[in-house]
């Protein structure tokens, strides 16, 4: 058995949310380990998911609550290892959540035996000097260190989160493993070849994509697309303002939101997919995920610098400028993007868990 503490358990889109129950489907069918999830959002605060997995919720964003709750959970579950998905925004408004990290500290403290493993999709934010997240910076980070402190391994997405946290506490530096978000909309067993898609793009992603990519970058975009020959876009997701219905000379068609299978119909037979993120952290992103494990080939747009480790520009995904069309090996680039992504897909993800559990019971 697993109990694992999650931000939310909504029928809203949920990066975090969707990862884990996809966690607790690939254990299951992988291994026979059933989860029990702990929600740290209170009831009534949101609308409730509606599956096949058993939920206990906080009672109030108090460390008592939380410990009271991992409680019952304990009961529950007597032997369950417990996994932590850390992403302080989605705990706290501000990001800093230090009730979370007061409960664990203290649970934790009395139950050292109990293996604990944390999941980091964030450590803390930065910003410039005007933003709130400038100044709660340092409170984020002394959640994070709290929560890595108390922990027995960590998995992590990027190689910039793994030098942070073995720099943190360096004599649990073998314990930290790097794994990329996996796809939290499908890994289709049969993935089509690039040149027998639509010569189309896909943008995805939840409320606020359509101001980056339209407007803030609307551009680079024209340019990138019309260099690659591309003449319609499919815009997928519920959005705040207006979609554009063209862009320069590409049209748009927006679909609104739509369930997994029939987002990943539409992937399998397009040929782009479209995002606007700083290409160091692509790991962390579900939207890049989903397109990776589609082979849907990137175009990351918008001013970033690109990492020195995979996935790598140019080689698993297109940065604006793209340059000449007929320089660039679509081809190539979908299938190593489909390589690296099998490094770490689902499976890939509850074996390493799986494991990290059964080294903490050899112990």
């Amino acid at each position: 058995m697993l109990i694992q503490v999650v931000p939310h358990r909504t029928s809203a889109p949920d990066g975090i949310g969707d990862y884990a129950v996809n966690l607790a489907t690939e254990l299951r069918d992988r291994f026979d380990v059933q989860t029990l999830f702990v929600a740290g959002a209170p009831p009534g605060e949101e609308v409730d998911r509606a599956d096949e997995w058993p939920t206990l919720r906080v009672a109030t964003r108090k460390s008592e609550a939380l410990i009271d709750v991992l409680r019952k959970a304990v009961r529950q579950a007597p032997n369950a290892s417990l996994v932590l998905h850390i992403s302080g925004y989605g705990y706290a408004p501000r990001g800093a959540p230090v009730w979370l990290a007061r409960g664990i500290q203290s649970w934790r403290a009395r139950n050292p035996q109990r293996c604990t493993i944390g999941i980091f999709h964030e450590l803390y934010a930065k910003g410039p000097i005007t933003s709130s997240s400038f100044w709660l910076s340092g409170l984020q980070k002394r959640v994070t260190k709290i929560l890595w402190n108390n922990v027995d391994a960590a998995i992590t997405t990027t190689p910039t989160y793994v030098a942070q946290l073995a720099s943190w506490r360096p004599t649990a530096e073998a314990r930290i493993i790097e794994l990329p978000v996996p796809s939290t909309i499908g890994e289709p067993a049969s993935i089509p070849l690039y040149n027998e898609r639509k010569n189309r793009a896909v943008v995805f992603g939840r409320n606020g994509v359509e101001d980056l990519i339209y407007r803030q970058n609307r551009d680079q975009l024209i340019d990138a697309l019309v260099a690659l020959g591309v003449e319609e876009i499919l815009d997928i997701g519920l959005r705040r303002a207006h979609v554009p219905e063209t862009l320069g000379p590409i049209s748009i068609k927006a679909l609104g939101r739509l369930d997994a299978n029939e987002i990943s119909k539409l992937m399998l037979t397009s040929r782009f997919g479209v995002l606007s993120y700083d290409q160091k952290r692509l790991g962390k992103s579900t939207i890049f995920a989903a397109f990776a494990s589609h082979g849907v080939v990137p175009i990351c747009i918008g001013a970033s610098e690109p990492s020195q480790a995979a996935p790598e520009r140019g080689k698993h995904f297109l940065a604006s400028p793209i340059g000449a069309a007929t320089e660039i090996d679509l081809q190539s680039i979908q299938r190593a993007l489909l390589i690296w992504y099998r490094t770490h897909d689902q499976a890939a993800l509850s074996t390493a868990i799986a494991r990290l559990i059964q080294a903490a019971r050899d112990d």
